[in-house]
Order: C-alpha cells, then sequence, then structure tokens
C-alpha cells in the first residue's frame, strides 16, 4: 500500500511536470510574433488600375496641351492594349493570434501604340495594411484584409507632341477572403477589389 502511494507520489511531482514542461513550446510558438514576406501578382477586374488612375479615376488625363488638341476616340490603335498586371512585394508582423500589421508596395503599367504615337501609363503604390486571421495554423490560414495608401499615377503620351504628368493621390485595397497554404514557404491567393487586383496570388516565407 506504501509502494503504491509512493509510486503516485512521484507520479503527480515528476510525470505531470513534464507533461507541463513539454506543452510549453507549442504554447510559446503560438504565442511567438512572426513576420512573413509575401510576393505577388494580380489580375485587375478592369483592363488596368493605371489605365484608370486607381481612386483619382482618369483624373491624372486632364492634360493642358499646348497646340492642336486630339481627340482619343479619333486616333487609330495598331496594338493590343497590354498591361503587366499588379506586381507587388509586402511584409507583415503576427500581433495576435487573430491580428497582423503590415505594408506593401505595387506598380502597374499599361501602354498601347497608335498610328499617331503611344500612351503609356503607370503607378507606383504604397500601403498600409491591417488583416483578421479567421483560421490562424501552421499549414493553413484563411484571412480577410484592408490596405490604405497612395500611389503615384504618370500619364504619357506620344502622339504629336509628348505629353507626360504625374499626381499623388489615395490608394486602397480590400482583400474579401485569401487562403494560404504551407508552413515556412507557403502560397496564397486572395480575392478583393483594389491595387492588387480583382484575383492575386504568389508566394511567401515565414521567419
Amino acid at each position: 500500500m506504501n509502494l503504491m502511494r509512493k509510486g503516485l507520489i512521484v507520479f503527480i511531482f515528476c510525470f505531470i511536470p513534464m507533461l507541463a514542461c513539454g506543452q510549453d513550446p507549442g504554447q510559446e510558438a503560438k504565442q511567438k510574433r512572426v513576420v512573413e514576406v509575401r510576393a505577388g501578382w494580380g489580375v485587375e477586374s478592369s483592363f488596368s488600375w493605371a489605365d484608370n488612375g486607381g481612386l483619382c479615376f482618369m483624373c491624372c488625363y486632364d492634360i493642358d496641351i499646348m497646340g492642336p488638341i486630339l481627340d482619343l476616340d479619333d486616333i487609330k490603335p495598331i496594338s493590343h492594349k497590354y498591361t503587366t498586371g499588379p506586381l507587388w512585394v509586402g511584409a507583415a508582423l503576427n500581433i495576435t493570434k487573430r491580428w497582423d500589421l503590415g505594408g506593401s508596395l505595387i506598380y502597374d503599367r499599361f501602354w498601347q501604340d497608335y498610328v499617331e504615337g503611344k500612351i503609356s501609363g503607370s503607378y507606383c503604390s504604397m500601403q498600409a495594411m491591417v488583416r483578421f486571421n479567421y483560421v490562424n495554423r501552421d499549414w493553413v490560414r484563411f484571412y480577410s484584409s484592408l490596405s490604405l495608401g497612395g500611389h503615384l499615377v504618370t500619364h504619357k503620351e506620344e502622339l504629336s507632341v509628348l505629353e507626360r504628368k504625374s499626381e499623388l493621390v489615395p490608394d486602397m485595397h480590400f482583400n474579401c477572403l485569401g487562403l494560404s497554404v504551407g508552413k515556412t514557404v507557403f502560397g496564397f491567393a486572395e480575392f478583393g477589389i483594389g491595387a492588387r487586383g480583382l484575383i492575386s496570388g504568389g508566394v511567401g516565407y515565414r521567419f
């Protein structure tokens, strides 16, 4: 009987603390603040965010031209309109299990050739981001995010005369739903509206 009591005491004071110690690394890992970097490419709902001037909605295209004014409806394109699509890189810090804070840099460009010359445009955007994680596991995450910032829109017309104008305007991206799969190296896909496109995807790395 005394032997059983001694065994029970040894179990309580030795084995149970060992289990508790064994759980600490996992708990600390969950609480550890993770830094991640991402690189992605997007497909826009409209033809090009650069073509539309972002939130400026083509306000950058109101250009004062010295001399005869060309009506863009009258000139003849000799090529399709091309775009790089939004190319972007970003970084984020996991503040809590549910919330991340970060930022991103985005670049987009379009161009088209005409009989009279060429028209092109581009934008460079910098945004701050807050992200909410619905599911935050080691291998799978579901999330939504909102990014706000500003972008520099540049519009260039190489027609009868060379005209170029740049303007800094507000910018945003709302990611309705995103999914990432992978632990250290991961892939992701997002659906939203704004500077990164209607559908965006890419790869990332967590430190």
